[in-house]
């Protein structure tokens, strides 16, 4: 067990993946510890709104397995922290809705009203924001992603998504509740996701750790405040 749950770095993941360009796409605004890379744009998606709430529990006490996730953003000018940065997210459940919106797939119920899984944080000395989430569901059309949002001070900086590990999707899928509760089978992965567009999707993977009964989450958001 503890060999394959042990650390997601960026080798493990596009040897998982294989050399996909759908891989290459994803990784290419990766980095490891120490590193610093400008962060690619990616699709903003239907599902996002600002749901005006400041707070670092984003799961409303929904069920799902715990996920610890932590974004550090950083001026890839030197690799300099950047502090009180408004870094949002939002995602889909293990059932694969977001909060607040109707007709998401057919037969899913309205979510409209609600605000669950969606929050912002304010970046630390350090450059960070720290959410506690619940491990990402999927939906059909798309790989599994949390998706994000930056701003410093009022304009906003970046749009972008964090992917996962395709092993690690496939064992929480198949055996932690209440994922598991789903009888239909994902139809996307991350070596075959494709936008409507042919093109893959851009992001990066996230660096993910088992963490008590569930797993931490960290990635690396590089901005460049002067060219923005």
């Amino acid at each position: 067990m503890q060999s394959t749950l042990s650390r997601w770095n960026r080798r493990a993941l596009l040897g998982a993946a294989g050399a996909s360009v759908a891989s290459r796409a994803f990784a290419q605004s990766d980095t490891l510890a120490g590193a610093c890379v400008l962060s690619t744009t990616a699709a903003e998606g239907p599902f996002y709104f600002d749901s005006h709430l400041v707070r670092s529990d984003i799961t409303e006490g929904r069920a799902g397995v715990p996920l610890a996730l932590t974004l550090q953003i950083l001026d890839v000018r030197g690799c300099a922290p950047v502090r009180d940065a408004r870094v949002d997210v939002w995602q889909a459940g293990p059932d694969g809705l977001y909060s607040g919106y109707d007709h998401q797939f057919r037969g899913a119920r309205s979510t409209i009203g609600k605000t669950f899984l969606r929050g912002t944080q304010m970046s630390d000395a350090n450059g960070q924001a720290t959410f506690k989430t619940t491990y990402p569901g999927w939906y059909w059309g798309r790989t599994v992603h949390i998706h994000y949002k930056v701003w410093t001070g009022t304009k906003e900086m970046l749009t972008s998504q964090i992917y996962f590990p395709d092993d690690l999707n496939d064992r929480i899928f198949a055996t932690r509740a209440p994922y598991n509760a789903r009888k239909e089978k994902r139809d996307v992965t991350n070596a075959t996701e494709f936008n409507i567009m042919l093109k893959p999707v851009a992001g990066a993977f996230a660096d993910v750790m088992p963490q008590g009964a569930g797993y931490a989450a960290s990635l690396v958001i590089g901005l460049d405040r002067e060219r923005a």
